[in-house]
């Protein structure tokens, strides 16, 4: 869920060659270097949002057993 969620700002971004972070908004056409770098942050946090993902659901990575305890 994690990951479309940041997919979907990565789309958003590329779209209108906007991308903002906490230290500034940068355009593509204009600031070239640090509107790549942001995107760049942002394609790696939802690789691992989907690397979590897979691993969860093949089974390498148990969830813990309290979330599925019944009282």
């Amino acid at each position: 869920m994690a990951g479309l969620l940041v997919l979907s700002r990565l789309a958003m971004d590329f779209r209108s060659g906007v991308t903002s972070s906490n230290w500034g908004t940068w355009r593509r056409d204009e600031d070239y270097a640090r509107y790549c770098c942001n995107t760049c942050f942002w394609a790696v946090v939802a690789l691992l949002w989907f690397s979590v993902g897979v691993l969860i659901m093949i089974g390498y990575t148990p969830l813990p057993s309290i979330w599925f305890s019944r009282s």
